[in-house]
């Protein structure tokens, strides 16, 4: 995998734009949109506390500037060289880690309030989802949050441009309730899940049409939260 997006580094920007094009937005769309539903998250939990998150599988650190406030300090961790280069040069107030070991995160126990991943699981072997979300876990403080964000598998768009974009060659769907059951297996109580991405509109009606729409599962991304405890 860390060889893959090596492979991909000065090209990701352009190959993940190709493949969103038919909906009529850009990435950055996509982007902002995770992130605004993600502060809203960490201000439920967290209010105006200081924060330090960890972004899991950062590869460029696309959403980091977009999270990163006064209040929340984000750091990043890949398996890939070329993208953490990217991600140090764009977002120079964060700190990002190579993770030399695929089954390890390079952190120790409880170091971070959040630990979150966007759209990397399905690059993951299978067999190694459960070591994945456990890992989350362990450098999660108690009390603490772990957050998948993750394809729809039900989504036939999404279907459609994992199938036609390259970076998704050799990527396996994970289906939102076998994510429940990986929060419940790293230990992970007050489960919630969310679905996401309805629409690919700015503008606040439809944003606000997309909040309303959360529990119908055919959004073309859904969130997955746990609490550690």
């Amino acid at each position: 995998m860390a060889a893959e997006f090596d492979a991909h580094a000065e090209e990701y920007a352009e190959k993940i734009e190709k493949s969103v094009r038919f909906s009529g937005a850009e990435h950055s769309f996509f982007i902002e949109e995770k992130a605004r539903i993600l502060r809203r998250i960490i201000r439920s939990r967290f209010g105006s506390d200081k924060v330090d998150a960890l972004d899991v599988g950062c590869g460029h650190g696309l959403i980091v500037p977009h999270l990163a406030s006064d209040c929340v300090h984000v750091s990043g961790c890949d398996v890939a060289e070329q993208p953490l280069a990217i991600a140090s040069k764009a977002c120079p107030a964060s700190s990002f880690h190579l993770q030399t070991e695929f089954d390890r995160l390079p952190f120790d126990d409880a170091s971070f309030d959040i630990a979150y991943a966007i759209c990397v699981i399905h690059h993951v072997e299978e067999n190694d989802w459960e070591v994945f979300v456990g890992e989350m876990s362990r450098v999660t403080k108690d009390g603490g949050l772990v957050i998948l964000v993750e394809h729809n598998p039900i989504n036939p768009l999404t279907q459609f441009i994992v199938k036609t974009c390259d970076l998704d060659e050799n990527a396996t769907l994970l289906w939102s309730a076998r994510a429940i059951r990986l929060m419940r297996s790293a230990g992970m109580t007050k489960i919630t899940r969310r679905y996401i991405l309805f629409t690919p509109f700015r503008r606040s009606i439809f944003r606000a049409f997309d909040d309303a729409l959360h529990w119908l599962p055919l959004g073309a991304q859904y969130i997955v939260t746990g609490e550690k405890r």
